[in-house]
């Protein structure tokens, strides 16, 4: 239920609906509940980009996997505590822990998730500057997806060509709409209100860049009314201080 409340744009019971499943699995003294609960929170975590929540969550679940003999949830963890260190500037040990991770997830003959896992690797490779690495976890990414069906985060990925491909080509703009644009469709085909968010502000942003900025306000501002002012998620901060600026602009 916190994923789902997550990606239909409800972060705050999204969150309650977490806290709640690890406080349970804490009353019941019992250990791989709690590993559990634990690993699941990492994915609201990461959502929120509450990077050091999700680094201390994944390494917490994944102290208690390895102590109890856990081994389903040592490559989960790793992907999530990967991402987290690529987010804190440890590039080179988040990519490689992220890819050992997956290696690790997958060896347990586990698949959910992996279009998710591929999309923050790209991610973490984006960052760290690492842009064919990061062309080619897009592809892994949408490769399974195409295979298996798995589509929860498949808005991410258009959205993050887009943001790769401006790195690669600054001039690129007309591509990188054209992008974006998919991951709207997207999120809005699945309902995913906090994705739409996500390509709303990317495609609001890069209209803006090039003077189109009614066009971005457009784009923008029923997407972060509908949230009815909350900020507690940093992508909403960022897409209420985007805002602020489009609306001070003549």
């Amino acid at each position: 239920m916190s994923w789902a409340y997550w990606l239909l744009g409800n972060p705050a019971v999204a969150q309650n609906h977490s806290n709640d499943a690890v406080r349970i699995a804490e009353e019941l003294d019992h250990s791989f509940s709690l590993t559990l609960a634990l690993s699941f929170s990492q994915w609201i975590h990461q959502f929120n980009r509450d990077i050091a929540r999700t680094r201390a969550t994944a390494e917490k679940a994944l102290s208690l996997a390895k102590e109890h003999g856990f081994a389903f949830w040592y490559g989960w963890c790793r992907v999530m505590r990967g991402w987290a260190m690529s987010q804190q500037g440890e590039h080179a040990q988040g990519i490689a822990e992220i890819e050992e991770g997956l290696v690790e997830w997958r060896a347990q003959g586990s698949e959910l998730g992996s279009h998710y896992y591929y999309a923050l690797l790209a991610e973490a490779s984006l960052a760290a500057g690492q842009l064919d690495r990061a062309a080619t976890a897009l592809d892994q990414a949408e490769q399974f997806a195409s295979a298996t069906g798995e589509g929860f985060y498949l808005p991410e990925i258009p959205r993050l060509r887009g943001k790769l491909l401006l790195t690669l080509k600054p001039s690129a703009v007309a591509e990188a709409e054209v992008l974006f644009n998919r991951s709207l469709e997207l999120a809005r085909s699945q309902d995913a209100k906090s994705l739409e968010l996500r390509a709303a502000r990317s495609l609001a942003r890069l209209l803006h860049s090039i003077g189109r900025t009614p066009e971005a306000k457009a784009v923008l501002t029923p997407i972060v009314n509908s949230f009815g002012g909350s900020v507690e998620t940093y992508d909403l901060r960022d897409a209420c201080r985007l805002l602020d600026t489009l609306n001070q602009t003549p």
